[in-house]
């Protein structure tokens, strides 16, 4: 597995594999890896070298998503739901701004602290769901933490399991 510190600003993908995501490069190498511990579990873990996370949905009067290292149990950010957009804000006072950029949902985006893009997904393929990965070349590595590729591909899968959800729910 590469170290996300030798990720390049193109050719980055999601792609799912069951129920586990797996981030490749342009070469098909396998950067990490996000999947549910229990299929009943609303708890997704992530697996990269040198990042290991938990991410959980939790509270429903202040929505957010408790973020934890695998290895020492911190919280190293926090993502609070603002709508369907929201912020990451790490405990120095960095915040990240997630939006949607496009009405059907199949684009997002990481706003930096100066609300610039830093990193954006976008959805492509009708029978397989990729998550193509565009990071701004000019940005210094510590700028977009990786983190941001974790969460934002738990961002997009969470929103589109709720839409499916809802869809559901107004069938039946």
């Amino acid at each position: 597995m590469k170290s996300l510190d030798e990720l390049s600003a193109t050719g980055l993908t999601w792609e799912m594999k069951g129920d586990i995501s797996l981030l490749k490069d342009s070469d098909g190498a396998i950067l990490g890896e996000m999947r549910r511990p229990r299929w009943f579990s609303g708890r997704t873990e992530v697996d990269a070298q040198g990042s290991r996370w938990s991410f959980e949905r939790k509270g429903w009067h202040k929505p957010h998503i408790e973020i934890r290292s695998l290895g020492t149990g911190d919280e190293p950010a926090r993502f609070t739901y603002k709508g369907q957009n929201g912020e990451l804000t790490y405990p120095d006072g960095r915040v990240y701004r997630w939006r949607s950029a496009h009405w059907a949902g199949s684009k997002w985006l990481w706003l930096g602290p100066d609300e610039q893009p830093v990193l954006g997904i976008e959805l492509t393929g009708s029978w397989k769901v990729r998550g193509e990965i565009r990071l701004d070349p000019d940005l210094p590595p510590q700028k977009a933490p990786s983190l941001l590729l974790f969460l934002g591909w738990f961002l997009v899968k969470t929103y589109q399991d709720d839409s499916t959800a809802v869809v559901v729910a107004t069938m039946g």
